[in-house]
């Protein structure tokens, strides 16, 4: 697959110097694909080594996404800052109707 999106890429230099444009616009959409194929693939493979090495950390880090990893840690940081909003009651309800019944 990797062969084939290098060819893909060479292919697309040669034809942007020529007039076929369709062409090169189906090898981009083509190599788009590709690469959107290619990359679904190392998130699962990132996903998966992440919860086989779960007890080694160090391997974990090796394995996975740097970037990954800061933007996991952020979301845990604002989901810790986040403070939870107590729902006030309707001003129709209140507890001691409630209580009365």
């Amino acid at each position: 697959m990797i062969e084939e999106a290098k060819e893909l890429g060479a292919a697309l230099l040669v034809r942007g110097k020529t007039e076929d444009r369709d062409g090169l616009v189906q090898a981009r959409i083509t190599r788009s694909r590709y690469l959107a194929m290619i990359d679904e693939r190392v998130s699962r493979v990132r996903r998966v080594a992440r919860y086989v090495f779960r007890a080694s950390p160090e391997i974990v880090r090796e394995v996975t996404s740097a970037h990954a990893r800061e933007r996991r840690r952020a979301e845990r940081r604002r989901g810790e800052d986040a403070q939870p909003v107590e729902p006030e009651p309707a001003e129709d309800e209140s507890v001691e109707d409630e209580t009365e019944e």
